[in-house]
């Protein structure tokens, strides 16, 4: 995921489009044995979005995870 964005995905939250739960990315499932990686939702199951990398590209679907929320970093002190 850090190829894709510049900002760290892992913290970054994501509400699942099939139960609405919303949880820090970080704590999905991976499953890599698949045709790239499958990210799904830990309450219930279901895939939040897929990576996959091809020689020329990669894709990120995200047809199971309704939003990816990124928060701003704290101000300086």
């Amino acid at each position: 995921m850090s190829r894709i964005f510049a900002l760290d995905a892992t913290v970054a939250d994501c509400r699942c489009g099939h139960c609405g739960a919303i949880a820090a990315l970080a704590t999905a499932r991976v499953y890599t044995r698949c045709p790239g990686n499958v990210f799904r939702c830990t309450t219930c199951g279901e895939v939040l979005m897929r990576l996959t990398e091809l020689p020329d590209r990669m894709v990120l679907d995200l047809g199971g995870g309704t939003a990816l929320t990124f928060r701003s970093p704290p101000g300086p002190a």
